[in-house]
């Protein structure tokens, strides 16, 4: 199974996340909107200790910001967010954090990709990456209906699937859409979860 995916604030759960970077020496906070109340951002922190004060600081090393999807894989974080057509995904050593780190960075514009197989170096090196995104020129015969494909990335192998499970149902544009997802690799079997609708299985 792929390792756990979060989108940022909804479907979120801080102490997993924490215990997954907690050996590394690494934890997390959460900042919050002053006026609204709501999570605006997620910072990945280093505790710095001071030896002649007995005391500690937390080191800010990494913004996350409201709305952006991540995941940890080994000492790696990925984290990306999504638009019609585009996804911007990054990668950073979760290591090297402190000493001026490395971001890799790519965006893709899946408007001008086929549905099914594609050939695109994202120079982020990923394995059995999946997640959700509209495509703006996949139709169907009803207006009301969806335009979700299932992106999966494989080294330079992109691959879109029509997510015609959903968008066949009529969506509620900004209120219904798939959020989440990890790949059973041996039994090609998608785990999703979505914003107010119930978790999914999609077989590939």
């Amino acid at each position: 199974m792929t390792p756990e995916q979060y989108y940022f604030p909804y479907f979120f759960n801080q102490k997993e996340l924490n215990k997954s970077i907690r050996k590394i020496g690494l934890n997390t906070l959460v900042k919050f909107d002053i006026k609204t109340k709501m999570a605006k951002e997620l910072i990945i922190t280093k505790k710095r200790e001071f030896k002649f004060f007995w005391s500690s600081e937390e080191k800010n090393l990494l913004s996350i910001p409201f709305g952006t999807s991540l995941m940890i894989i080994d000492n790696e974080i990925i984290f990306w967010k999504t638009e019609t057509d585009f996804i911007e995904i990054s990668k950073a050593n979760l290591l090297e954090l402190e000493n001026e780190p490395k971001i890799f960075n790519t965006k893709i514009n899946i408007s001008k990709l086929e549905i099914g197989q594609n050939i695109f170096n994202t120079e982020l090196d990923l394995n059995n990456f999946v997640t959700f995104l509209r495509k703006d020129d996949l139709k169907y015969d009803q207006d009301y209906y969806e335009n979700f494909v299932i992106l999966i990335i494989n080294k330079e192998n992109v691959e879109l699937v029509p997510f015609d499970t959903f968008n066949k149902k009529g969506g509620d544009y900004g209120y219904v859409w798939p959020a989440i997802a990890r790949i059973d690799v041996g039994k090609k079997i998608i785990y999703g979860k979505g914003m107010r609708m119930s978790d999914f299985t999609i077989e590939l």
